[in-house]
């Protein structure tokens, strides 16, 4: 089946989905860049664990990691039990409390030899990145030292749910429900975003190397489309039922429109 969007499938936001798509999506993209990359330059995937909050968990739509399927709740007490537990306690209503739960992320860096050093450090942010909690604190803390330091930073936000990071825009419109943002460490405090729609292509961006080095261009649409095959993601997603909540009942005709011309719905 034929990928049924000109950049982003929304449906690939579904939180079921997400972690999947993103360590894929990680991987893939470190393939595509190695050819591109001239000696002595390397791409490396790297991986950052954190526990995050149960709050913060349910926020980005996670509950099935809060609750283990496999324990079963414990049986009522008996009425012995209750004569050896105490006179007169309440019998009490059996309930499963949010538990925390480790959650690892992937991420890309491209680096030199011999020293490994890091040139350029690209990020797909997480719903955890995006909403209240450890996992957007640490991603914040890992943002702020790069800015502070000479390596380049990309950030790809496919996920239209959340809080994005503030920015203020200098020149032109940076309208667009997904972006992406390239900080070059020799232009910050400025850095330049690439906002797009759902019925838009994903823009090719520059991933920045060292000075005297020129950028090299970063495909993620043909990316995309080349992981969502090797997935096989149109025999798991229900195109039948609606995408994921938050587009305007115009994008929904065009979605189902799209899916049809596919033959996904």
């Amino acid at each position: 089946m034929t990928f049924a969007f000109p950049g982003m499938d929304p449906y690939l936001e579904h939180h079921d989905l997400w972690s999947d798509v993103h360590s894929r999506l990680i991987t893939a993209l470190a393939d595509a860049i190695t050819p591109l990359l001239p000696p002595p330059y390397y791409a490396a995937v790297e991986t950052r664990s954190y526990v995050a909050d149960p709050e913060a968990l349910l926020l980005a739509g996670r509950p099935d990691l809060l609750i283990g399927h496999e324990r079963e709740a414990p049986p009522p007490l008996t009425v012995e039990q209750t004569a050896v537990a105490g006179a007169g306690f309440a019998e009490g209503v059996m309930v499963e409390l949010p538990a925390p739960d480790v959650v690892r992320e992937t991420y890309l860096e491209v680096r030199e030899p011999p020293g490994d050093e890091a040139i350029a450090v690209l990020e797909i942010l997480s719903p955890d990145n995006k909403q209240p909690g450890e996992g957007r604190r640490q991603y914040q803390a890992k943002r702020r030292r790069v800015f502070d330091s000479l390596t380049h930073f990309v950030e790809i936000d496919l996920l239209r749910g959340g809080q994005r990071f503030p920015y203020r825009v200098r020149n032109g419109q940076a309208a667009g429900i997904y972006a992406i943002l390239v900080s070059r460490a020799d232009d910050r405090p400025f850095g330049r975003l690439y906002p797009f729609e759902l019925r838009e292509p994903i823009p090719v961006f520059p991933l920045p190397l060292k000075t005297g080095d020129p950028a090299i261009p970063v495909e993620l649409g043909s990316v995309l489309r080349e992981v969502y095959e090797r997935a096989r993601y149109a025999r798991r997603i229900r195109y039948q039922s609606p995408p994921p909540p938050g587009l305007s009942d115009e994008d929904l005709q065009w979605v189902d429109e799209r899916l049809h011309a596919a033959g996904l719905r």
